[in-house]
């Protein structure tokens, strides 16, 4: 089963991109939602609510007009660069994965999608060297919603590359849609979380809340059909011994009633992670 990530910073305020010299890189995932009752500009008014981020994995995101506002929103917010990277696949759902990065914070990016894992989404992977000499791959991901089989292949897929990388430094993220119960009896995902974690390999940074047992009735989205957590934050080879630290944003507050007025089903799952110091 997943091997949770022991959550040791308790006092971090998801704040480090302040010192150009922290050692802790701050990370999220946001799924924006692209569905038509969803209007991007109010999306992105929760962009500007929100701690600064290194690394940002987001996923439906309709267009590259679309991903333009949200980098524009963010550079403007918190005043420092940022750029941003569109996926080529999800168009038949007009939901595209892309990556949104701080460009002072990292050099050598690249990107590629990985067509290895295969589903209507191939995941999205920024591979970049950290200022602090460490080199990571983030891959964001949004795991096929309806085909339990074509989501468990994905996971299982997703997994054996991490395991065929285990001297690097992984981070994994995004909507998963592993239906895990955080509150009821099952308390365990689908077949696909099972798979995903089998061996070990894998460890989820679980959110705090989960700990302070205040997570919303509906997990990590709105819809109460599914009442679970859909969207994760992973980690995978070296990474797996970084202290680290997640929680879900906006908790404190009725978040999802505002679904039907524009804004986004899902809430961001914001994580960080102590890097190793510079050599």
């Amino acid at each position: 089963m997943l091997r949770l990530t022991t959550i040791v910073l308790l006092a971090l305020c998801f704040n480090s991109i302040s010192s150009a010299h922290a050692q802790n890189l701050a990370i999220a995932s946001f799924n924006v939602e692209s569905d038509r009752d969803t209007r991007a500009e109010l999306v992105a008014e929760d962009f500007q609510r929100l701690p600064a981020m290194h690394v940002w994995a987001l996923q439906e995101v309709t267009d590259q007009e679309t991903l333009d506002l949200f980098v524009a929103t963010v550079s403007e917010a918190t005043g420092f660069q940022f750029a941003g990277h569109l996926g080529t696949t999800g168009g038949q759902y007009d939901d595209y994965l892309a990556i949104m990065y701080l460009e002072q914070a990292f050099t050598g990016v690249s990107f590629r999608e990985m067509d290895e894992v295969g589903g209507g989404r191939h995941p999205l992977m920024m591979t970049a060297t950290t200022w602090t000499g460490t080199t990571i791959s983030f891959i964001n991901n949004h795991f096929n919603r309806g085909d339990e089989t074509t989501r468990e292949g994905q996971a299982r897929r997703l997994r054996d590359y991490i395991v065929d990388h285990a001297d690097e430094a992984i981070i994994a993220l995004g909507t998963f849609n592993f239906d895990y119960d955080h509150q009821g009896a099952r308390r365990g995902g689908n077949s696909a979380f099972t798979a995903f974690g089998r061996g070990d390999n894998v460890g989820w940074i679980q959110p705090m809340c989960m700990y302070n047992d205040n997570c919303p009735a509906t997990g990590s989205q709105c819809n109460p059909h599914y009442e679970n957590f859909l969207d994760f934050i992973f980690v995978g080879g070296v990474a797996r011994e970084w202290q680290s630290v997640s929680d879900l944003a906006f908790i404190g507050e009725n978040y999802c009633r505002r679904d039907g007025d524009g804004y986004s089903d899902h809430r961001p799952v914001l994580g960080q992670l102590a890097l190793p110091a510079a050599e």
